[in-house]
């Protein structure tokens, strides 16, 4: 509950990491539907705060205007779909977690509340109404002009097997790290101007997020990897402004994934 207020965007997979951290001390483990609805839960997020950075917060800066709200005359349409999306996500992470910021059902061994199944088919519903708002959003940022700029360094992302977002190892091109390791490749150090945490992984810099993952995973879901076909990427690619377009992909591709998880979740209470 605690560790979930360290970022309102990101609490969901802040709070499942800790519940995962307990469950790990105590060697408790968790059934196959606990870990699809923390997923579940965790794309919920993914999908409102994906959808927030790229219409609200990424979008006016590639059109020229200086805020969203800004937008909203001559774009009214993209900010209502950001809206939608970001409802969509908030919805998933209330059936599952609680509420919709800093969830509180999640708790080491399980969920203090099984959502019923009623919900979760409503949830499914839902993501079938609004998926075409995820392939509209890849469509969109596919073909922006981003900035050319090109910085090699080392990408890392969970890797369970293949894409992962909750569990996992930590994997480079190069490198797999386990998470009992971190502290023995991942150094955290604090400067005076600043309140946030500077790491480096084995001494060196490296770049996390949706363009890392993609650069990492190539096992998305079909139609995802038919739009990375159709808009001619070619991973690895090494532009960090191309992380706007990886998050549209990721969109559909989390889509895809809330949607599989939905339709193979029973619940039993």
């Amino acid at each position: 509950i605690i560790t979930s207020r360290i970022c309102g965007i990101c609490s969901c997979i802040h709070v499942t990491t800790s519940v995962q951290a307990v469950e790990n001390a105590l060697d408790i483990e968790v059934s196959e539907q606990t870990h699809k609805l923390r997923e579940l839960m965790c794309l919920g997020e993914r999908i409102r705060s994906h959808a927030s950075h790229l219409y609200l917060f990424a979008l006016p800066d590639y059109l020229g205007y200086e805020s969203s709200l800004a937008m909203t005359k001559e774009h009214k349409q993209k900010i209502k779909r950001a809206l939608e999306l970001i409802k969509l996500g908030n919805k998933i992470v209330t059936v599952v977690g609680g509420r919709e910021m800093h969830p509180v059902a999640s708790v080491p061994g399980g969920f203090t509340n099984i959502p019923t199944q009623e919900k979760l088919d409503k949830l499914l519903s839902l993501l079938k109404e609004h998926r075409n708002k995820a392939l509209r959003t890849a469509n969109i940022f596919s073909v922006i002009e981003y900035p050319r700029f090109e910085r090699k360094t080392q990408y890392f992302a969970l890797d369970d097997g293949g894409y992962s977002i909750i569990s996992g190892d930590v994997k480079s091109f190069d490198d797999r790290i386990r998470s009992h390791d971190y502290k023995e490749h991942i150094d955290e150090k604090m400067r005076e101007y600043s309140t946030a945490k500077f790491s480096t992984v084995n001494g060196k810099s490296f770049m996390v997020g949706a363009l890392a993952r993609l650069n990492n995973h190539h096992d998305l879901s079909p139609d995802t990897m038919d739009l990375i076909k159709k808009f001619g990427f070619h991973f690895p690619i090494y532009n960090p402004f191309y992380n706007n377009v990886c998050q549209a992909l990721e969109l559909v591709h989390h889509f895809d994934q809330a949607t599989a998880i939905l339709n193979d979740l029973k619940i039993k209470n």
